[in-house]
C-alpha cells in the first residue's frame, strides 16, 4: 500500500526534483530516517515495503546532493537504514520520564503538578514560532514559570520580611506575638 503511494510519486509529472521533495517529506512524515545511499546491485529486488523503503531513502538522499543539502554527518554513511519511532515505554505500558518532561501530561498518582497553568500558557505562547522569537515574545510568561518552580523573588522578599522586623524588634518598635514567640498562651474564656 504505502509502496504504491511512493511508485506514483516518482512516476509524478510535477518533475523529478519535486517527487523526489514530497517523497522526503512523506518519509519524515511517517518517521522513518534515511542514511546514505546504498550501492546498486544487479540482483533482483523483492517487491515489499522494505524494498519501496530503499527506494525512497535513495532518491532522498540523491536529492539531498543534488542540491547540497547536508544537515548530518550520517547522511552519507555507506548503507541505507530506516529507523522508525518506537514508543517502547507506551508498548510495555510503563511511565518513567514522560510526566517530567512536561507537566501537563499524565502525572504519577493523578495529582496535579504545582506550575502546570503557567507552564501551559508558556507552551502555547512559544508554539510554533521559533526559538529566537519565542525568547523575546514569550518571556513574561516563562518568567512566571520560573519563578512558580523556584520561588527565588518569592523567598527574596520574605528574607527583606524578615530582616525588616528583626530590626524593629531590636529597636523596640516591634513586639513578637506570644503566638509566634513559642510561649503557650491561655485564652479560654
Amino acid at each position: 500500500m504505502f509502496a504504491e503511494g511512493w511508485r506514483r510519486l516518482v512516476n509524478d509529472t510535477e518533475g523529478e526534483q519535486l517527487a523526489e521533495l514530497k517523497q522526503r517529506n512523506m518519509a519524515a512524515s511517517l518517521g522513518i530516517y534515511c542514511h546514505g545511499i546504498p550501492k546498486k546491485k544487479k540482483k533482483k529486488k523483492k517487491k515489499n515495503l522494505l524494498s519501496g523503503l530503499g527506494l525512497l531513502c535513495r532518491k532522498a538522499t540523491e536529492t539531498h546532493r543534488r542540491l547540497k543539502v547536508t544537515r548530518s554527518k550520517h547522511v552519507f554513511s555507506p548503507c541505507c537504514r530506516i529507523m522508525p519511532f518506537i514508543d517502547l515505554q507506551g508498548k510495555l505500558g510503563i511511565n518513567l520520564d514522560k510526566w517530567m518532561l512536561i507537566q501537563g501530561g499524565e502525572q504519577p498518582h493523578r495529582r496535579a503538578p504545582r506550575c502546570h497553568a503557567f507552564e501551559k500558557d508558556w507552551i502555547e505562547c512559544a508554539d510554533g514560532i521559533g526559538q529566537t522569537r519565542a525568547k523575546k515574545e514569550c518571556q513574561i510568561e516563562f518568567e512566571d514559570f520560573y519563578e512558580c518552580m523556584h520561588r527565588e523573588k518569592t523567598h527574596k522578599r520574605l528574607y527583606e520580611i524578615r530582616k525588616q522586623r528583626d530590626k524593629q524588634a531590636k529597636e523596640g518598635s516591634y513586639k513578637t506575638p506570644a503566638h509566634h514567640s513559642g510561649a503557650q498562651v491561655d485564652d479560654r474564656p
